[in-house]
């Protein structure tokens, strides 16, 4: 086992690296050169030799070096959509055998997000993979199987600030936060900041290491990008929700007597090297969002790789994400926010001079509640506010809402309040033409979404 030497400079990201890689019982680096893939010791970089960081500093299991090329060698002697193909099917099947999910599409999920953790910046976002259940619903063992596979897969159980800094920084890893209450132990950590930022090509975090060197010199910033997972029994927060697919984990009659083993997962995690060594300076076609908003945003990058990898599949996948947003917009809908737009449109009728009063919405949500459950004016306010409504006085100087029923439409509509058509919403995003002339028949799931009998989405 190597040991760390601290005259050596050490690396495990630069450009032309395809990943670290196990070589005689050592770590090296796998570098590709055009399409040739070779066993690298130590590189030159700046002028100065570096080395891949000693075994026991990385917190991973690393693949052979030597299968690597054998898989990237046979991968290229296949068309690039059998190879793609045959990866994706052995990943869907990787992980039926690991655990339940709550449909078969989610296992098309599951697949897509791994192979993106390879090629995660080629995109400028990564969605966060939240496994959210009561305990013993198989959320860590979900969590597991992703991890020994994923792209420097690490598994922790805490949120030490420094820990997760670095390995974002200096090793770019996937992470499995396996914790109970993963916001409370965020609050606890300080490290909202790099959870919320995860998820974002780009997004540092400043840190003051050494105050003594003064301001500005006493600034260290780090990189936190990185694909994510994490298992949680309570929900999350409302603001990393939105930047998270949530799998509520079903119960399962199945028995999964098999250990999962890190090290039983490693030929698959070899050959999802190899896709990373044939795909790493692919550049995606900037295809629309498949949904609006934040959603659209997340899930575009794992619409390019089913459309990439398994194009039959991309109904299917659609469909999944209709159902998550359908079920966003019904969460939505019981918020405090969606409430109070839900009065704001019931009291049009007492608009005066294009604006409504605040005193008047506030009377309206209190009606018929308990003296605990009501709400003054001013926390009603505070909530318009923070959605977007633009105050002012009326003529005897109360607070009130200019009326924007436009406005007002565009805000019920995201708080699944206000339905468009699923062909409309899908035509004005231009979706429709990521699609063949096959899937405008009457009865495709693709543009009529429905769920499987007996298989709950979410």
């Amino acid at each position: 086992m190597s040991k760390y030497n601290k005259k050596k400079k050490y690396v495990a990201v630069f450009e032309g690296l395809v990943d670290i890689v196990s070589h005689k019982g050592e770590p090296a680096f796998l570098v590709k050169n055009g399409d040739t893939l070779s066993i690298e010791l130590k590189v030159k970089l700046d002028n100065k030799t570096h080395y891949p960081p000693p075994e026991n500093k990385i917190p991973w299991l690393l693949p052979s070096g030597e299968k690597v090329i054998e898989n990237y060698e046979a991968m290229r002697k296949l068309s690039e959509a059998d190879r793609n193909k045959g990866l994706y099917d052995e990943l869907v099947q990787y992980h039926k055998s690991a655990s339940e999910m709550p449909s078969e599409e989610h296992y098309d999920l599951l697949a897509v997000w791994i192979l993106h953790t390879y090629l995660h910046h080629s995109f400028e976002y990564s969605p966060i993979l939240c496994l959210y259940a009561v305990p013993e619903r198989g959320k860590s063992r979900t969590g597991k199987s992703l991890t020994y596979i994923a792209y420097r897969g690490v598994h922790v159980e805490s949120l030490r600030e420094s820990y997760v800094t670095r390995l974002s920084d200096s090793f770019n890893t996937s992470i499995f936060f396996d914790v109970m209450d993963i916001w409370k132990k965020v609050e606890r950590s300080g490290a909202e900041d790099i959870l919320l930022q995860r998820f974002e090509k780009g997004a540092r975090v400043a840190k003051v290491l050494e105050p003594k060197k003064g301001p500005i010199n006493d600034l260290v910033y780090f990189s936190v990008y990185g694909p994510t997972i994490i298992a949680t029994n309570i929900e999350t927060h409302k603001i990393l929700d939105t930047r998270a697919i949530t799998i509520n984990m079903p119960e399962t009659s199945r028995c999964f007597d098999k250990d999962l083993k890190e090290r039983d997962a490693l030929s698959l995690k070899e050959k999802l090297v190899a896709f990373k060594a044939h795909n790493m300076e692919k550049v995606f076609d900037n295809i629309p969002k498949p949904v609006k908003g934040r959603l659209g945003d997340i899930m575009r990058p794992l619409h390019s790789i089913i459309r990439f990898v398994c194009p039959e599949r991309e109904p299917a996948f659609l469909r999944l994400v209709e159902s998550i947003k359908d079920n966003r917009l019904m969460n939505k809908s019981e918020t405090l926010e969606a409430q109070i737009l839900s009065i704001v449109r019931d009291l049009k009728d007492n608009v005066h001079k294009g604006k409504l009063s605040i005193r008047e919405i506030a009377e309206k949500y209190n009606d018929g509640r308990s003296e605990k459950a009501k709400i003054d004016s001013r926390t009603i306010g505070r909530k318009l506010d923070s959605l977007g409504f633009e105050k002012l006085r009326t003529g005897n100087g109360a607070s009130a809402i200019l009326w924007d029923e436009n406005k007002l439409n565009i805000m019920l509509e995201r708080h699944g309040l206000s339905r468009t058509s699923v062909i409309s919403d899908k035509v004005d995003q231009g979706w429709m033409s990521a699609l063949s002339e096959s899937d405008f028949e009457p009865n495709n799931a693709a543009i009529a979404p429905k769920i499987d009998e007996g298989k709950p989405m979410f």
